[in-house]
């Protein structure tokens, strides 16, 4: 989840942020009573289509006295400027899958008219948007421990924000909350890990935490509070040896001047043609990088500089750089924020022999995992 201090000048350098509002916290539901989580997968300006498999229901206007689901299969029709008040449901049988967007998702989609677009929300059961969200941020081949230990922070996660309520619980489909790209082949091993570990989440001191998570750490995670204001007492920063022969242990970016300064000019930042990195934290990240222009130094921090080059170009805050007269060289460590589970972290873990609890303990410190 990224949060963008300099979003008043740099309006475009995080991810898209959902609008919200005031948060209504919800009591914890039961362990018999189903979770069903929201998640935005679009908004959409223009007429488009949901498919509908045999056995679908359509409920316009749900809520309302005069609606009545009615059955309807094949391509829904939706847009902006006709959508029914109230918004529509459209409901797959048990089993079956909704079609959006080139992608087949479960449970129910819901389209809401919302400042000349519809949002398109899935609604879907706790557990099985696990198992998707699984799918989409690690491997189904790693081993069944590191996907147990990705299963009980991924469920930790939603049903933090589900208990906020209000729009603090709608999720989006992107590394803004978790990557969810709905039902996807092989889920098997995403499905066993899911069940192996049901309802179980990550507690401190009586609530449910806020479990983020990122690819690689790069050989040490960040302090909550060196990305973003809240100091987190779970959310400490510890050395993992673990990540480091792994995939995303280790990048370089090579950055045309030319091109930093187009990016900074489209961000309101013009005459930019040179970067200057200013101090570091204990886990070796970048806090702050001054962009050099004729009208003198523009200091921001590191994780908006990140946000304004792309999160998957500079891909963390954890780098050196080097420059001439064309160009500018990074070279990095590790990808993501950092803060909390080190994902090849943990597969590193796994492939050691240990198990997905000794994982959570070693990320999430003095959290304790049990059921909700």
């Amino acid at each position: 989840l990224i949060i963008c201090a300099f979003l008043l000048t740099l309006p475009a350098c995080a991810p898209k942020q959902i609008r919200r509002t005031a948060p209504r916290p919800r009591p914890m539901p039961s362990a018999a009573e189903p979770v069903t989580v929201q998640v935005l997968l679009g908004e959409e300006a223009r007429s488009f289509g949901v498919t509908l498999p045999p056995g679908g229901t359509v409920e316009e206007r749900p809520g309302a006295a005069s609606a009545a689901p009615y059955a309807f299969s094949g391509a829904y029709s939706a847009d902006p400027r006709s959508l029914p008040q109230g918004g529509v449901v459209l409901r797959a049988p048990r089993g079956k899958a909704l079609g959006y967007g080139m992608r087949r998702y479960p449970g129910s989609i819901e389209l809401r008219a919302s400042a000349g677009v519809v949002r398109v929300i899935n609604r879907v059961d706790l557990e099985e948007y696990t198992a998707c969200v699984m799918m989409a941020e690690v491997s189904p081949k790693w081993p069944q421990q590191a996907l147990r230990a990705q299963a009980v922070v991924t469920r930790t996660f939603a049903l933090y924000h589900y208990l906020r309520g209000g729009e603090a619980a709608l999720l989006t489909a992107e590394v803004s909350s978790q990557v969810y790209r709905g039902l996807l082949k092989g889920m098997e091993p995403a499905r066993r890990a899911t069940a192996d570990t049901a309802g179980q989440v990550l507690w401190h001191k009586g609530e449910v935490i806020t479990s983020f998570f990122h690819a690689n750490c790069g050989g040490c995670t960040a302090d909550s509070e060196r990305v973003w204001s809240a100091k987190l007492p779970y959310l400490r920063s510890r050395w993992c040896r673990y990540c480091r022969d792994h995939k995303h242990s280790s990048w370089q970016l090579v950055l045309p001047r030319q091109e930093l300064a187009s990016i900074c000019a489209s961000k309101r930042l013009p005459g930019v043609y040179g970067l200057k990195l200013k101090g570091e934290d204990s886990s070796g990240r970048v806090k702050q990088v001054c962009l050099l222009s004729p009208l003198g130094e523009r200091e921001i921090r590191a994780g908006d500089f990140r946000a304004l080059i792309g999160y998957d170009k500079l891909r963390s805050t954890k780098f050196k750089l080097e420059q001439d007269a064309k160009n500018i060289y990074f070279e990095g460590k590790g990808w993501g924020h950092g803060v909390g589970l080190c994902q090849e972290g943990a597969l590193g873990m796994a492939e050691e022999g240990a198990g997905y609890k000794a994982i959570l303990r070693f990320y999430y410190r003095g959290c304790k995992l049990k059921k909700r």
